[in-house]
């Protein structure tokens, strides 16, 4: 997947959060990532296509969350 993001801008801002990235597994074994990003840095992942990768794609910049979705795997 090409990301149109420069990955020092992402992690040069990852490093100034002070929240972590979470992981959660579903009960069906779906897997749910959770990430905290100012509301720029969300804006500039808007332009990316998460659909090809993710099942279900939920960018906040409001709240200041990125939430991705996979399936099981099935």
């Amino acid at each position: 997947m090409r990301i149109t993001v420069r990955e020092s801008q992402l992690h040069a801002r990852k490093r100034t959060m002070n929240h972590p990235v979470t992981m959660h597994t579903g009960p069906l074994g779906s897997t749910i990532h959770v990430l905290r990003a100012d509301a720029g840095t969300i804006a500039e992942l808007a332009a990316v296509d998460w659909n090809r990768s993710f099942w279900l794609v939920c960018l906040d910049p409001v709240r200041g969350l990125v939430t991705l979705m996979t399936g099981n795997g099935n």
